[in-house]
């Protein structure tokens, strides 16, 4: 608003100048016009009543009656007209002012304020008061916020409500609509009693792909806006835009138990970048490295060091803009964990007792694999001497051993073990106890060479389960059994005294013993006899021969009852040296330092304290030797190691998984397996029984 005086007439008619205002305004603002005539001339005077005309009108349009009042700013307000609805008169400032709200140009014009007082003549002042035509202008608006080139940013889904008003064009017909990429989206719009035109748009649920584009508002006149537009204003449409997707690389997360597993998580999408984070169930992981965030993608590296226990867990990336809380798309990948079985030996009995002759246990061989084992061994470590005495071991499944009708002999330690592409593991070791009657143990001395009137020891040992137990002694002839037999007993043996005297001494002597199991059955039967000249050497071989030595060994034969010893004789053949002469405790004689090329001539027989055998004959040759430079063979007469017999103890395995049948040995055949034959199922089962005795 701005004032301007000029000078003119007063409008008593008076000669005398008139100071003319002129007052600017545009539409839409509050234009002030001040009355210098309210101001008294003379101290003693004062105003009666203030008219305002305007134009020439004759009818005020608004005044202020202080007649019954003792000042003009007592007096009472009259708005006698629409203009002077919209004015205020304020008579306590000196000057007074007028304030009126100017609308639109008619409300231009000259406005004359008259002032009648008690004393003076009648006074007016004139304002003129010019309203401006202003410059057409969009704008556009979010509530009551002034926008200029951009709104925003706002949430991917969320509304947004823009206004567009066009100001200016008072009394001109105008329309006012939105637009998308030339498309009219929104043409419905409104005239305010100002003048403006306002089209108010909403946008709801905002997608990507209004992300930074012109919502543009067009003013336009007659029907055909968009093409010849009047006036246009756009602002961009600025989002936060959600993650498109992610991705886990490599989707199968397969590693060896132990290794180093890298997981690379890629996003994009998301504005601004997502951040990422890596996941176990509720838990999150934070070994991560090799975070990248640009515009639009991110990615994030997770190094892991898998345990078997972690096979079949789920890793979670989840990529989250931090904009958009609680908006996040998430990819996963199952830990794929290969190693080796890990086995345990667990027993499964079918009565709440401890486990006794007759009952039913399965041994259960729990395997956690990856991947699915593809072999499967029992090994048993007997304790007792006892020989099997049934012909299987049937098995429920490979991993299922079930031992019906629980006899001594199964006493012992049990494992498995299990075998997948990744290796072998083994179980604990399950100690297996049985409630049994004394037995007797095997391989004894359980016969006896004595001359009449020679006091022989006696030995009998047995096997029970509890260890405690008691013995008693009897003989064929029991007349006999209190004046000839005396024992002492220590554990498990009972060491009897027995002097024979005469020949009716000869014969059977009996060991029983019992614990809190039972009596035992059968007893331990001992043979007494007088001795006699031993058997000679069985199943004499020549092993190892080379050029410069050879073994022999042979089975020992009967010892006639008495302790024997074994007696080797060697010569060449042909010469009239006597050779040489060795002996021993064992039928097994290893010859080195021969000459090669030669023929020996061997004799082999034992003796005892009654007399010799007969002698075993056998002619052998030391190979001959080689040329400098080759290379000594060794020849196998025979497959069969007699002297690793006697030291080792013997292993069974089948042949093969799909043969059930035991091999040939020189002990009591002990099949070991119920198997079925491989193409069945996917692995096998084999038992490897292990005897464990002393020699």
């Amino acid at each position: 608003m701005s004032f301007r005086q000029v000078r003119a007439g007063k409008k008593d008619g008076s000669n005398s100048p008139e100071e003319i205002l002129d007052v600017e305004v545009c539409p839409g603002s509050t234009a002030t016009l001040p009355c210098p005539a309210l101001t008294p001339i003379q101290a003693n005077d004062r105003a009666l009543a203030a008219f305002w005309y305007k134009d020439d009108q004759v009818t005020p349009f608004y005044m202020v009656d202080g007649r019954t009042s003792t000042s003009i700013e007592l007096g009472k307000h009259r708005q006698l007209s629409n203009l002077g609805s919209r004015s205020t008169f304020n008579v306590s400032l000196n000057p007074a002012v007028l304030y009126v709200d100017v609308e639109t140009k008619e409300d231009a014009g000259t406005y004359v304020c008259r002032v009648d007082s008690y004393r003076s003549l009648t006074r007016t002042s004139t304002v003129k008061l010019i309203v401006l035509s202003p410059t057409p202008k969009l704008l556009i608006y979010e509530g009551e916020t002034l926008l200029s080139d951009v709104a925003g940013p706002y949430k991917e889904g969320s509304d947004l409500e823009l206004t567009c008003e066009l100001t200016g064009v008072e009394g001109i017909p105008m329309q006012v609509l939105w637009t998308i990429r030339g498309q009219v989206v929104d043409s419905t719009f409104k005239v305010l009693p100002s003048g403006k035109i306002r089209n108010d748009y909403r946008m709801k649920s905002l997608e990507r792909s209004l992300w930074m584009v012109a919502a543009t508002c067009v003013a336009a006149k007659g029907p055909d806006s968009t093409q010849q537009p009047f006036l246009a204003a756009a602002v961009q449409v600025d989002l936060f835009l959600r993650p498109l997707d992610v991705r886990i690389s490599p989707p199968d997360g397969t590693c060896k138990e132990g290794s180093v597993l890298k997981l690379v998580c890629q996003t994009w999408g998301s504005r601004p970048a997502a951040e990422i984070s890596w996941w176990m169930k509720t838990f999150r992981l934070y070994n991560v490295s090799g975070h990248r965030y640009e515009l639009e993608s991110s990615s994030s590296s997770l190094s892991l060091v898998p345990m078997a226990s972690d096979h079949g867990k789920v890793i979670v990336c989840k990529a989250e803009n931090p904009k958009l809380p609680g908006v996040a798309m998430t990819d996963s990948v199952m830990l794929n964990v290969t190693f080796p079985p890990k086995v345990t030996l667990s027993l499964k009995t079918y009565s709440s007792s401890s486990l006794s002759e007759g009952d039913t246990v399965a041994l259960i061989c729990n395997v956690v694999s990856n991947p699915a084992v593809s072999l499967v061994l029992w090994s048993f470590v007997q304790e007792t001497s006892v020989a099997p005495g049934h012909k299987r071991f049937p098995f429920e499944g490979p991993q299922t051993l079930v031992l019906e009708r629980l006899q001594p002999w199964h006493k012992g330690s049990y494992r498995c073990r299990a075998t997948n592409s990744e290796g072998a593991g083994e179980s604990n070791a399950l100690w297996l106890a049985v409630r049994h009657r004394p037995i007797c143990k095997a391989r004894q001395q359980v016969s006896y060479g004595a001359y009449l009137g020679e006091t022989l020891s006696i030995r009998c040992e047995v096997e029970a389960e509890p260890a405690t137990v008691s013995f008693h002694w009897g003989f064929s002839n029991t007349v006999l059994q209190h004046s000839n037999v005396s024992f002492v007993n220590r554990g498990l043996r009972s060491m009897a005294t027995y002097t024979p005297t005469d020949d009716i001494h000869l014969g059977s002597l009996f060991c029983w013993a019992n614990n809190s199991a039972g009596e035992q059955h059968v007893p331990c039967t001992f043979t007494v006899f007088k001795p006699v000249a031993p058997n000679r050497p069985k199943n004499c071989q020549i092993l190892n021969r080379t050029h410069s030595s050879f073994l022999v060994a042979c089975e020992s034969g009967y010892d006639g009852g008495a302790p024997q010893h074994f007696y080797f004789r060697a010569k060449i053949k042909g010469s009239r040296d006597d050779g040489m002469t060795l002996s021993s405790v064992l039928p097994v004689f290893n010859l080195s330092g021969l000459p090669s090329g030669s023929t020996f001539q061997i004799a082999l027989f034992s003796r005892n304290k009654i007399g010799q055998s007969h002698a075993v004959n056998i002619e052998t040759t030391t190979l001959r030797s080689k040329k400098k430079g080759e290379v000594e063979s060794m020849e196998l007469e025979s497959k069969s190691k007699s002297s690793d017999i006697i030291h080792a103890h013997p292993v069974f395995r089948h042949r093969d998984p799909g043969d059930c049948s035991p091999l040939e040995t020189s002990v009591p055949s002990f099949p070991l397996i119920d198997c079925h034959p491989a193409s069945e199922q996917d692995f096998t089962t084999i038992l490897t029984y292990f005897e464990e005795n002393p020699v």
